[in-house]
């Protein structure tokens, strides 16, 4: 598949809950790679917004949920330029009060091997799954318009008393946890997976979970991305004729 992921990487707050989130750029990553950044915020409210660091990132999602906004999940991405950052500060208000809130980052990067090709989003599906006995998670299913896909799904959990969450891949065949990352003060915790869709057809990540609440399922977002070809304008059709 000519559609690859280039590297992940991983942070969290450090046990000091803040008003900002910090993604760092995945190890690797080349001008013209997409990042795409999972920002998970705990105990956040209905009304939570976050800010990207500055005009070169997209919101891809901002989602709570529930009307109360104790798992608060955003994911933004963008194109690398040919100089990034070795991180990016992205900012939340409308927390209770003003009040800091713990959080989890999850960063990943992905390029196309075919010349002139880059990468986008095909579809993209939300949900909040009330979790089983055994501590099955399961994400939304999603089908992908087009032939030669990569589903990555998130899965963020929101603050437990006892331990923090952890994941393992339990189906499809073929389907990884690629990066997972907890806050161990409160023990909030998030993961990405994902697998290869040589073909149209549906798809859904499901996951085992120890640790962390037994009592509520995770937050769910699974996406599908494919190819697409970058159409640069011609140095001589780009004219205005008086």
């Amino acid at each position: 598949m000519a559609l690859q992921r280039r590297a992940t990487a991983t942070n969290n707050d450090g046990g000091t809950a803040g008003l900002s989130a910090v993604v760092t750029k995945p190890t690797g990553t080349l001008q013209g790679d997409v990042i795409y950044a999972f920002i998970g915020i705990a105990d956040g409210v209905a009304g939570l917004t976050v800010s990207a660091p500055d005009g070169t990132w997209t919101q891809l999602l901002n989602y709570n949920y529930d009307a109360s906004g104790s798992q608060h999940l955003d994911i933004w991405y963008k194109t690398a330029g040919a100089s990034e950052p070795t991180s990016y500060t992205f900012t939340y208000t409308g927390t209770t009060g003003g009040a800091t809130q713990a959080w989890c980052t999850i960063a990943a990067s992905y390029y196309s091997n075919t010349t002139g090709d880059s990468v986008a989003v095909d579809q993209q599906q939300t949900g909040g799954v009330t979790e089983p006995a055994g501590g099955t998670n399961q994400s939304p299913s999603i089908t992908p318009s087009v032939n030669n896909c990569r589903v990555v799904s998130c899965f963020c959990l929101d603050e437990s008393a006892t331990s923090p969450p952890s994941w393992t891949a339990s189906s499809p065949a073929g389907m990884s946890v690629l990066a997972q990352v907890t806050e161990t003060t409160t023990n909030f915790g998030m993961c990405i997976c994902e697998d290869d869709q040589t073909t149209a057809t549906a798809d859904s990540h499901t996951l085992t979970q120890s640790g962390g609440d037994t009592n509520r399922g995770p937050l769910t977002f699974i996406m599908s991305l494919k190819e697409v070809v970058v159409v640069e304008p011609h140095p001589y059709l780009n004219v205005t004729i008086r």
